[in-house]
């Protein structure tokens, strides 16, 4: 029994022993896979040790820089997921439109019918200055159970970014709703503006009021303006407050892209949208509140969500908006339903917020959505590089980018073309101004200052410089006529000239002219080619007939010296030939004489 137990206690030892170095393995790499974890987490979520703006945002260049931070914490996305884990969908497609059909121009933020406008409590929401002045006053600190999720971060300077909204009356749905986006706000540090009053009638205090702020934000220098506001209507529920806003601004190669809006089955929806702190975005809140003053008879079925579309389409402003996909911040409902297609405009998880837009039941479906936001759940609350967005954002803006580099040399183009032909008429009507009737003139000179103004306007509207060239063509019939005429004797002209230059090389096959003939060949091609592509410029072409005339001249004249150098070697040879004849007869005669001699002898 002794060697039997002691083979056992052996093979005992041996297996605790393997146990053991496999729980020694395992507790190593336990330990590299917490470190592991922490550093990713630091750099992709946003720890407190990095400053409030360092995360990283997309750029055309399809590299990835932190936002606003040293070049010491910017890193690029080859050291970081590329395409991070696309977002589980989970919610269905919206219920049908049917059922919404009566508020379908998105969320109306008023008080309840009961209650009139003048009614409601006047009570001035906080301003911007005061949100930097006394943050703790409107970003109240996150839940204990979310302070691992989305620990607060210091300020280091000020922000870049204010959210705007507006709540009026005492709505406790929208109140809640609103207090969703507190988490993100103390995450990143977004001072939020909430007006609690009427400025102008119905929804028109939405645009005002971000005038105000645009225009107090303007007043200040420079170093001390946010640089965006974001616009959310009160029937919004962040359900992911770990998504930065910054994120989706567009890149430092497009500078002039000053709004992003999305559109959804009705046109634009401005329940949500970043917009610029900038004289641009002054020009267009202004427009939209004069929209009912200067065009009445607009349609404005969706009032000032009419009114911003309209004014977007405009040249002045069209440039410098961005229509981004709906999905990154203006996400609708899809309801509960599991099996229903997801639409591409409806939340998932990971996405930053839902819109409640035109739905009929909105309270009720906002509460289902508030209670699952203020669980703080681990699958909604992904960091950013774990939703689809990162790949989504360098794509759109690489498309973007190409898209207005495009667009920007379409315009060149066309403004190339206008000055060229604002040129040439300016020109022409120098010329024959004197065979011209005065009124002519006049109306032609007012069709080239119409012109001129469109084409050095700021916002080149391309169909307006058509129709400005067309007009100015239409007032030049007279003077094109002058110059058709002029153009025809000057072609006359140069096909003379070609003719003489093209008899006289064919007769002119000596190999001592080969010099000038190729000297009136160029010169033949030269003015060919003038007369093909810049008959307009007459200068040019006059040059090119002389220069060919003059090279004609040349190789006539020189051939005419051949000509006279080759007679006067005729002559020479002849004459050589003749005495040699000559003197050929006389050796023979003396020949002659001297036979008759011998047979005397």
């Amino acid at each position: 029994m002794l060697p039997e137990l002691k083979h056992v206690r052996r093979r005992s030892l041996s297996r605790m022993r393997a146990r053991g170095c496999h729980f020694a393995q395992l507790a190593v790499w336990t330990l590299i896979c917490i470190v592991l974890g922490t550093t990713l987490r630091t750099l992709y979520q946003g720890d407190s040790r990095l400053s409030t703006h360092s995360f990283p945002v997309p750029t055309v260049g399809l590299k990835w820089t932190s936002w606003q931070q040293s070049p010491s914490t910017a890193f690029e996305a080859e050291e970081s997921p590329q395409n991070g884990t696309e977002a589980v969908p989970t919610l269905a497609a919206q219920e049908e439109e049917s059922d919404a059909s009566d508020a379908t121009s998105g969320p109306v933020i008023s008080p309840p019918e009961s209650a009139p406008l003048e009614n409601v409590e006047a009570s001035a929401g906080p301003s911007v200055d005061d949100e930097l002045a006394h943050p703790e006053d409107t970003t109240p600190a996150t839940e204990d159970d979310h302070a691992g999720e989305g620990e607060a971060k210091a300020l280091t300077g000020p922000p870049i970014l204010a959210k705007v909204t507006i709540l009026f009356g005492d709505v406790p749905t929208y109140e809640r709703a609103v207090k969703t986006h507190e988490v993100q706000n103390t995450m990143y540090g977004y001072p939020i503006n909430i007006l609690r009053h009427g400025i102008l009638d119905d929804v028109w205090t939405k645009p005002a009021y971000i005038l105000a702020l645009l225009l107090e934000q303007l007043a200040k220098p420079v170093e001390e303006r946010l640089k965006w506001l974001f616009w959310f209507d009160a029937d919004t529920v962040m359900m992911n407050p770990s998504i930065p806003i910054e994120a989706f601004l567009p890149p430092e190669e497009l500078p002039d892209i000053h709004l992003l809006v999305t559109n959804d089955f009705n046109g634009l929806n401005n329940g949500v949208f970043p917009i610029r702190v900038h004289p641009w975005s002054v020009e267009l809140m202004s427009a939209v509140i004069a929209s009912r003053v200067y065009a009445p008879e607009a349609d404005y079925t969706f009032r000032d969500q009419s009114a911003l579309s309209d004014v977007l389409k405009r040249p002045r402003f069209r440039q410098n908006v961005a229509y981004v996909p709906q999905r990154w911040f203006n996400a609708y409902d899809g309801g509960n339903s599991l099996t229903d297609k997801i639409e591409p405009y409806q939340i998932r998880r990971g996405d930053m917020l839902v819109h409640f837009a035109g739905l009929g039941n909105r309270e009720e479906r906002m509460k289902y959505h508030m209670d699952i936001a203020e669980q703080h759940l681990p699958d909604w609350e992904l960091d950013l590089f774990h939703t689809s967005y990162p790949s989504e954002l360098r794509e759109f803006w690489a498309k973007k980018y190409a898209d207005v580099q495009e667009e920007k040399s379409k315009l060149d183009a066309a403004r190339d073309t206008a000055q060229k032909v604002m040129q040439e008429t300016q020109k022409n009507l120098e010329r024959f101004k004197e065979a011209l009737r005065e009124d002519e003139c006049e109306k032609i000179d007012q069709r080239l200052q119409g012109l001129r103004k469109v084409a050095n306007a700021q916002a080149l509207d391309i169909d307006a410089l058509h129709q400005k060239q067309s007009d100015l063509q239409g007032a030049c019939s007279s003077l094109q006529r002058l110059v058709d005429e002029a153009r025809t004797a000057l072609l006359e002209r140069a096909n003379k000239v070609i003719a003489e230059a093209e008899q006289a090389a064919k007769h002119a096959p000596h190999p001592r002219l080969h010099e000038f003939m190729e000297s009136v060949t160029s010169e033949l091609q030269r003015l060919q080619m003038h007369i093909e592509q810049h008959l307009t410029d007459e200068p040019a072409v006059n040059g090119a007939i002389d220069a060919l005339r003059t090279a004609t001249a040349r190789l006539a004249h020189q051939r005419q010296r051949v000509d006279q150098e080759d007679a006067e070697a005729e002559r020479i040879r002849e004459a050589a030939e003749a005495v040699a004849q000559q003197a050929a007869r006389d050796r023979a005669g003396e020949s002659q004489e001297e036979l008759p001699r011998e047979d005397h002898t």
